[in-house]
C-alpha cells in the first residue's frame, strides 16, 4: 500500500540516445519518448511527447545554467553546438566575464541524462547562483514531489500544482530530515521525471518558483552576495553533474529506488548491503523526552523553529536527571518492557556545545552508565553539533566567523577547522564513548536540532567543505568514524532522508508526531527509507494512548524499531492533561513490542 501515490507526471528528457548527426540550425535529439529541438538560429528549444507530439517543455533562449556572479546575473549567449561523440555534445556560450563557458550534456547507458557546466573566471569574483533552465519557459506538468516536512499532515510533500504558482525548494528551512537532497521529481499521468545532484552538491538547496506552468526561476544556490562561493582569476571551476531520467509505471518511491541505484553503481554512494549492522541498532528504544515535557507540565511547540525560540524548552531540558532515569527504568524493568536502549535527551549536559554531565543533575554520570549496563541496558546521549549556548565554555578560534552567531543567535564551532577536530572533537569523543578511567562508556549519540545551521554567511575554513550537504556529510563521516575508533557497535541514531548520509547514520527516526495519527510516522518512514537506501527506520515518539495499539502494529509492519518516549506519565488524547502510567498501558506496550 502507497498512501501517499499520486498521478506522474511527463516532463522533458534530453535524449538517451544522441545517435542522430548534428544539423546546422535544427538538432533533434531523440529518445523513446522524448524529443528535444534545439534551432540554433533561433535559439528556441522544444521538447515534445513523441507519443502524441505534445510539447512538454517550450524555451524561448538556450539560457541553460546561467550564472549570477558578484551578485549580478551575467549576460549568457549561445553560441553553437559542438557533439564529442554519439552520446556527448557541448553547448558553448559567450559569458561575460568567465572564459570558455561550456554545458555539457551526456546520454547514459542507465537512461539518463547528465547536464554540467564548466568555465574559467576571468577574475577573483563569487557564483551566486546558477539558473538551470531559462526563465519563462513553459511546463507543461502537474505536479511536483519536494519532501518538506510538515505537522499534522499524512502526506512528506505538499500539493504542488503547476499550473498554479508555487515557490519551494530543498534547503533545510521546514527543520527537520536534514539536509535535503538537492532533488525534484516532476509527474504526469504514468510518468515520473526525476532531476537532481549526481554529484556531491556544493551549494545551498535547490530553488524553483512556478506560475501558470512558467519558470519564474530554477536555480542552485550559492549565496546571496557578499557570500557567494570565491572563485580565483584563471581558474576553472567545474559544477557538479545534474541527472535527469524519466521512468513510467513507477511510484515515487520507486523512482528514489532507481537514483539510489544510479548512486551505487557509479560509486557515489556505498553499497548498503556490505555495512555491518549490528542487532542492538534495532532495539526498542525508551527515551526520556517525553516524560520530560509531561513531567515540565509545559505545551511544547510543534515545530522545531518555535522550539528553538522558546524560552519553555530550557525548562523542558532541566527535567532530566539521574532520579527520572532511575524511575524510568525501574518502571521499565518491573514491568518487564521490552525496551533495551535508554537514550538520554536534551538536558543531560551543562549546555548545548558544553557536552560533559550537568553536575547536579548526573553527579555520578559514569556510575549510572555502569549501572544501566550491568541491566542490559545500551545507553546513548542527545547530541547537537551544531549549536552552542550562551553559557557553553568555547574557543573563540574554534568557531565559525570569529564567534558571531548565525541568523538564530547560535554561535557554531567550524568542524573543518582542523583545530577544532583535533583539540575538541577527538577528545570529545574520547571522553564520551571510551571505557577509561575518568570516561563515560556510552553507546551512542542521537543527533537533532540540525536543520538551517550551515548557511552560506558560515564561512568554513575548508573550502571543500562548503555547500550544506558537503558540510553535514563531512562533519557526520568524521564524528562517526572517531566514534568507531573507541567503540565498533556504537550508534548513531539521526533523522536524514539523504542518500550520501547513509552510510553514516544507523536508525533512523521519524522525528516528534504531535497527533495520534500514526500514518505520519508511516508515510515518514517511506521518505526515510528510499533516500536513505539500507538505514533502517524507528517509529519516533507516539505521545498519546490514543490509537497507540495502531502505532504499534504498523512499525511492526513496517519492520521498524520503537522510540518510547514515556513510561512515567501518559495523555490520552490532545484534549486531556497528563496523568501517571497506568497498568492498561504497560500492558499495550508489552503485549505490541514483544519480539518473536
Amino acid at each position: 500500500m502507497e498512501p501517499q501515490a499520486q498521478g506522474s507526471c511527463g516532463f522533458f528528457l534530453i535524449a538517451y540516445n544522441l545517435s542522430l548527426k548534428p544539423r546546422f540550425k535544427d538538432i533533434n535529439i531523440n529518445t523513446d519518448l522524448i524529443q528535444l529541438n534545439i534551432d540554433e538560429q533561433t535559439k528556441k528549444l522544444t521538447v515534445l511527447d513523441r507519443g502524441d507530439n505534445t510539447r512538454i517543455l517550450i524555451a524561448e533562449t538556450l539560457d541553460m545554467f546561467r550564472p549570477c556572479i558578484d551578485g549580478k546575473n551575467v549576460c549568457h549567449n549561445f553560441r553553437k553546438v559542438e557533439w564529442l561523440n554519439e552520446k556527448e555534445c557541448e553547448l558553448i556560450y559567450n559569458c561575460e566575464g568567465l572564459n570558455n563557458y561550456v554545458i555539457k550534456i551526456k546520454a547514459n547507458s542507465d537512461d539518463s541524462i547528465d547536464f554540467s557546466c564548466r568555465f574559467v573566471s576571468g577574475k577573483d569574483c563569487q557564483l551566486n547562483k546558477f539558473e538551470i533552465f531559462p526563465q519563462q519557459s513553459l511546463l507543461n506538468c502537474y505536479y511536483l514531489i519536494n519532501f518538506r516536512n510538515r505537522h499534522y499532515a499524512e502526506k512528506t510533500w505538499p500539493e504542488f500544482t503547476l499550473g498554479g504558482s508555487f515557490k519551494t525548494d530543498t534547503f533545510s528551512g521546514d527543520w527537520q530530515f536534514a539536509p535535503h537532497p538537492a532533488m525534484f521529481i516532476f509527474t504526469k499521468c504514468d510518468i515520473n521525471v526525476f532531476f537532481g545532484a549526481f554529484d556531491m552538491p556544493d551549494s545551498f538547496g535547490m530553488y524553483i518558483d512556478v506560475e501558470k506552468n512558467g519558470i519564474k526561476s530554477w536555480y542552485i544556490d550559492y549565496g546571496n552576495y557578499p557570500n557567494g562561493m570565491f572563485l580565483k582569476a584563471g581558474k576553472e571551476y567545474a559544477s557538479p553533474r545534474y541527472r535527469l531520467f524519466v521512468r513510467k509505471n513507477q511510484t515515487v518511491y520507486e523512482t528514489l529506488d532507481e537514483y539510489s541505484s544510479m548512486l551505487i553503481k557509479h560509486n557515489l554512494i556505498p553499497d548498503p548491503k556490505k555495512k555491518v549492522r549490528y542487532a542492538w541498532w534495532k532495539n526498542h528504544t525508551y527515551c526520556t523526552w517525553i516524560d520530560q515535557t509531561y513531567q515540565s507540565k509545559i505545551e511544547v511547540p510543534a515545530e522545531l523553529q518555535e522550539q528553538a525560540n522558546s524560552a519553555q524548552m530550557k525548562t523542558c531540558a532541566e527535567q532530566v536527571d539521574e532520579n527520572l532515569v532511575r524511575k524510568a527504568v525501574s518502571i521499565i524493568k518491573k514491568e518487564k518492557l521490552p525496551l533495551k536502549t535508554i537514550i538520554l535527551d536534551d538536558g543531560w549536559a551543562k549546555a548545548r556545545g558544553q557536552w560533559e554531565p550537568h553536575k547536579a543533575r548526573f553527579p555520578n554520570f559514569r556510575k549510572l552508565v555502569d549501572d544501566l549496563h550491568k541491566d542490559g541496558f545500551k545507553v546513548v546521549v542527545w547530541w547537537n553539533w551544531a549549536e552552542i549556548e550562551d553559557p557553553a565554555a568555547v574557543i573563540k578560534e574554534h568557531l565559525f566567523n570569529e564567534g558571531k552567531p548565525n541568523k538564530h543567535g547560535k554561535r557554531l564551532r567550524d568542524y573543518s577547522n582542523p583545530a577544532t577536530q583535533e583539540e575538541y572533537l577527538k577528545p570529545l569523543f574520547y571522553k564520551l564513548f571510551s571505557g577509561d578511567k575518568g570516561c563515560y562508556d556510552i553507546d551512542g549519540v542521537k543527533t537533532d536540532f540540525l536543520a538551517d545551521k550551515i548557511r552560506p554567511e558560515m564561512h568554513a575554513m575548508n573550502p571543500d567543505w562548503r555547500g550544506e550537504e558537503r558540510y553535514f556529510y563531512n562533519i557526520t563521516r568524521l564524528f562517526y568514524e572517531e566514534m568507531r575508533k573507541h567503540k565498533s557497535d556504537s550508534i548513531h541514531i539521526g533523522g536524514a532522508g539523504n542518500f550520501r548520509l547513509a552510510e553514516y547514520i544507523d536508525v533512523n527516526r521519524t522525528y516528534d508526531v504531535w497527533t495520534s495519527n500514526y500514518m505520519e510516522h508511516r508515510n515518514r518512514g517511506l521518505m526515510l527509507r528510499h533516500s536513505a537506501p539500507g538505514c533502517p527506520v524507528a517509529y519516533d515518539f507516539h505521545i498519546f494512548t490514543e490509537n497507540l495499539k495502531g502505532y504499534l502494529q504498523s512499525a511492526k509492519e513496517f519492520d521498524a524499531g520503537v522510540h518510547v518516549g514515556n513510561v512515567i506519565y501518559i495523555r490520552d488524547d490532545a484534549f486531556s492533561q497528563y496523568r501517571v502510567a497506568d497498568s492498561k498501558y504497560y500492558e499495550v506496550l508489552r503485549e505490541n513490542l514483544k519480539t518473536e
